[in-house]
């Protein structure tokens, strides 16, 4: 069995005309009432059942219609982090990262709720090669730096990114964490978690 790649976040990003998809508006629904019905799913999205079964398909087509747009939200956002200075140094880069996933915490949720993710191949390769891809290279470069220790797996580090954003993004959803606070909290855990035995 193909191992899964790293569990992926999400939120929605600004398109062309500055107003929500179709799309957008069901990965919307979707994220917030994983259990609910293609017909719920329909109306919260504003449209008939009909509709979104001629759009989309039906429950497994949209499983992965959304998952597949909660891959473009993420991999956009961790372009930004990357592009904005690709050659700073790699923690302040990771710091990016966290701040930018943060605002994709419900598809992080979404992906741990749908097992049926794990049966597209073809969608397990984008999680792979445009969200965790990116992530271990960060990680790579900060243990190049000596900031993050280098004797457990990479993909164990990368990880741990995605589940402490999920944890920071739960814990500003339930008012125990301040959004601004987010990132460094995330980034000091990773940091003392997998901090090399010098850093402090």
């Amino acid at each position: 069995m193909k191992e899964r790649p790293l569990l992926v976040p999400a939120g929605r990003p600004a398109n062309r005309s500055g107003r929500p998809t179709l799309l957008d508006r069901v990965t919307d629904a979707f994220v917030a009432r994983p259990g609910a019905s293609l017909g719920e799913l329909a109306a919260a999205a504003g449209i008939g059942r009909t509709t979104l079964h001629e759009a989309i398909g039906g429950r497994r087509e949209v499983v992965v219609a959304v998952a597949n747009h909660a891959v473009d939200r993420c991999a956009s956002a961790l372009r930004a982090a990357v592009e904005e200075a690709p050659d700073e140094d790699p923690v302040v880069v990771l710091r990016r990262i966290v701040a930018g996933l943060l605002d994709h915490g419900a598809l992080l949720a979404f992906f741990f709720r749908q097992p049926a993710v794990d049966e597209d191949e073809e969608l397990l390769q984008r999680q792979s090669d445009e969200l965790d891809e990116p992530i271990v290279r960060q990680v790579r470069a900060a243990r190049e730096t000596g900031a993050l220790r280098s004797d457990s797996p990479e993909w164990w580090a990368a990880s741990a990114v995605y589940a402490l954003v999920y944890v920071a993004w739960e814990g500003v959803q339930r008012g125990w964490l301040a959004r601004l606070d987010a990132p460094e909290l995330v980034l000091r855990t990773l940091l003392r978690g997998e901090g090399a035995a010098h850093v402090e």
